[in-house]
């Protein structure tokens, strides 16, 4: 089940190492093609924790992809801007 793994991930990241676990998160749920209806893809996110940060992508398709990229730019941009980032920082 994939929301079962997202959980055990983040439980992992947890327990591994805290500067982990609070970076940003996009949660990417693929082939969007095959779930018409979006039925699938709204039940996933019924599961998943209010605050996640979900896109719906299609790579066959190309649907999504520009948000996609928009969010990660966004995501990489934000922390190249923050002045004490910890891109150095030893895990």
């Amino acid at each position: 089940d994939l929301v079962d793994n997202y959980e055990d991930l983040r439980r992992g990241l947890e327990l591994h190492s805290k500067v982990l676990i609070e970076k940003p998160e996009l949660i990417v749920l693929n082939k969007a093609d095959l779930d018409h209806e979006g039925i699938i893809c709204r039940n996933i996110r019924k599961r998943l924790p209010r605050k996640a940060n979900v896109l719906v992508i299609s790579a066959v398709s190309g649907h999504g992809i520009e948000q996609l990229n928009e969010q990660l730019w966004k995501m990489v941009k934000g922390k190249q801007d923050e002045p004490d980032s910890d891109r150095n920082r030893q895990f």
